[in-house]
């Protein structure tokens, strides 16, 4: 009797006759006689396949050689019947523009992407020589603390650079990460597999557009987030939540929800609370790791951790002091809340001085902007560069595309130079990070760039 080639399920074969997708774990099941060895075959002129890697619901990957260059690269290719689907080859396209935009050591580099004039689709990638999580759980089992916090930091490090370009994944799980070694470092992250990324909405404009239709569920039932289940919209906190699963995943050897079909997986991720850790006798995770991968797995995404860079700090917590501070579930970030509603006592440059409370702040023009003043700005972070995801964004050429934000902390503002080409600068002065007051004059490069006075709207 044939079986689903993800999950392993008999199916009968009417099942696949009749079926595009495995009713067990909802895969899409490959057609009968459907063509799936491209093994010699050239592509992009240069790049000969030479071995079947695998094959998922949209497509085949490849591992293949550039013939010029002796150089080993993988090769995923769109399907055949999704060839002359526009909806398919666009989130094909969408998967290699996401990840082309990711310049990050834990992202897995595109190098091409293109179409045969057989119509054949596809991207070149970086081969990353190694295995998934999935794969290695099966034969290490659970990872203790040890091995498996350096590889929670990694992932965060990867979805902060997405999450500051827009970019959210939406189907993170343990198969979508790799773990390599790179200059004789062990477990080296790779995150894969954009295919169903969506832009977010960055400072009340939208970054891009969607494939999918209000109510349509995609992603795989295991790692998706309640908001996911449910067809909501969906943000960074979204992707905390896929992490939170495979940190779960990682230190048990098991996912939190699993059953025998995808709905009653979908329905657990929405009513049930994870298992505590302590029911596994035989694993040693401490107290604090697992406060921490509870809270990413909060159903509520404001109760969760709000930002990748957040969870990291967390973790990094725990190996400086082996302890956290006390969180609670309605727990907030600088990115979610405005000033804290109390008098101040600031220590400045100038001496001690009271100050009223601040509720937000605006950016006046003295040269680069294409309006006199920016929107007063009542959340933080404020991104600032040439790229269109930031939250004021400047068309100078010196100007770097991410080039710093300003935070809210203790009702102080901080300007961050977020390690920008030309600088930032605060009243002439060069800065990395600095507490920014009423009537700073900002500059961000010294020379054909952005320059403004900073105002604080104070109540």
């Amino acid at each position: 009797m044939p079986s689903c080639p993800y999950c392993a399920k008999k199916l009968e074969q009417a099942v696949l006759d009749r079926d595009s997708f495995c009713p067990y774990c909802g895969n899409r099941l490959p057609k009968t006689g459907e063509k799936s060895s491209f093994i010699g075959r050239k592509i992009g002129g240069h790049y000969v396949i030479t071995e079947k890697l695998g094959e998922g619901g949209m497509g085949y990957v490849f591992k293949a050689r550039h013939t010029m260059l002796d150089k080993e690269v993988a090769i995923k290719v769109l399907r055949e019947d999704f060839a002359d689907n526009p909806d398919a080859f666009e989130r094909f396209r969408r998967e290699a523009k996401n990840t082309s935009r990711l310049n990050h050591s834990n992202a897995v580099a595109m190098y091409d992407f293109g179409q045969t004039d057989d119509n054949l689709v596809y991207i070149i990638l970086e081969y990353i020589d190694g295995g998934d999580i999935k794969m290695i759980l099966g034969s290490d089992g659970p990872f203790p603390e040890s091995r498996a916090m350096p590889i929670f930091g990694q992932i965060c490090d990867v979805l902060e650079e997405a999450h500051e370009q827009g970019i959210i994944h939406r189907d993170l799980k343990s198969e979508n990460i790799m773990l390599c070694e790179r200059t004789k470092k062990r477990d080296f992250v790779k995150v894969l597999d954009f295919g169903i990324a969506k832009l977010m909405n960055v400072g009340g404009r939208t970054t891009g557009g969607t494939l999918t239709q209000k109510g349509v569920v995609f992603g795989t039932p295991q790692y998706m987030c309640p908001e996911q289940v449910q067809g909501l919209k969906m943000d960074q906190r979204s992707d905390i939540y896929s992490l939170g699963v495979i940190m779960y995943e990682v230190l048990a050897g098991e996912v939190p929800f699993n059953a025998g079909n995808p709905v009653d997986i979908m329905v657990k991720q929405v009513k049930e609370k994870p298992e505590s850790f302590r029911k596994f006798p035989k694993l040693k995770v401490s107290s604090t790791l697992e406060k921490i991968v509870m809270k990413c797995l909060e159903k509520k995404p404001q109760a969760r951790f709000q930002t990748a860079r957040e969870l990291k700090e967390a973790l990094l917590m725990i190996l400086d002091t082996g302890s956290l501070p006390h969180f609670s579930s309605g727990f907030q970030t600088v990115s979610e809340e405005g000033p804290k509603a109390r008098k101040d006592v600031i220590s400045t440059s100038s001496g001690i001085k009271r100050k009223k409370i601040p509720v937000g702040f605006k950016l006046v023009n003295i040269e680069g902007l294409d309006s006199n003043e920016t929107a007063i700005f009542k959340t933080t972070p404020i991104r600032i560069g040439r790229h269109s995801s930031n939250d004021i964004v400047v068309k100078q050429p010196r100007v770097s595309k991410m080039h710093a934000e300003v935070h809210i902390k203790d009702n102080q503002y901080i300007l961050i130079d977020k390690a920008s080409l030309n600088g930032s600068y605060v009243n002439g002065r060069s800065i990395k990070a600095e507490v920014i007051e009423n009537d700073d004059l900002l500059e961000f490069s010294k020379s054909q760039g952005l320059k403004v006075r900073f105002k604080v709207i104070c109540e």
